[in-house]
C-alpha cells in the first residue's frame, strides 16, 4: 500500500499553489524555496530535473508538466512507479481545471486550488481510509 504523507503542487520558481499535509505543516515559502533551490542545482549539475530524494525512512518524489512541480512526501519501501502514477494522474486533474493559460495569468490567490481538496482524497486515499468509508456505508 502507497502511504502518501504531504503533497505539494508549485510553480518551478518555489511558490506553493497547493499543499496538503498529514503531520506538522511545513512552511509552504520554505518548502517551495528548498525544492527550487535542489531543482535548479539538479538541472545545473546533471541538465534534468531532480526526480526523487531519500530523507531518512522517507521519500520526496516529483514530476514535472508545464513548468508545475508536483511532489509527494511518501515512506521510502514504496514502489516509486505507484507513486509517479499518482502523481501523473494529480497533474491531469490539475491541468483539466487549471489550464496553462489560466496559471500564466493567476494573481497569487491559492484559495482557487482548495477546490481540488476532494479529488486529491479520492486519488490518495489509503486503504484503511477506504475501508472505514465502506464500514460506516454499512
Amino acid at each position: 500500500m502507497t502511504m502518501i504523507h504531504d503533497l505539494w503542487i508549485m510553480r518551478e520558481n518555489g511558490i506553493v499553489l497547493y499543499q496538503k499535509c498529514s503531520g506538522d505543516v511545513i512552511n509552504g515559502d520554505l518548502f517551495g524555496g528548498f525544492m527550487s533551490a535542489i531543482n535548479s542545482v539538479a538541472a545545473l549539475m546533471s541538465n534534468s530535473d531532480i526526480q526523487s530524494m531519500i530523507m531518512g525512512n522517507k521519500k520526496l518524489s516529483m514530476i514535472k508538466r508545464h513548468g508545475i512541480l508536483f511532489i509527494a512526501f511518501h515512506d521510502k519501501r514504496d514502489r516509486e512507479s505507484k507513486v509517479d502514477k499518482k502523481l501523473v494522474e494529480l497533474s491531469r486533474l490539475f491541468f483539466k481545471q487549471y489550464t496553462p493559460d489560466m496559471l500564466e495569468n493567476w494573481q497569487g490567490n491559492t484559495e482557487i486550488f482548495t477546490t481540488l481538496n476532494k479529488e486529491i482524497d479520492n486519488i490518495f486515499m489509503t486503504y484503511d481510509e477506504i475501508a472505514k468509508q465502506i464500514f460506516n456505508a454499512l
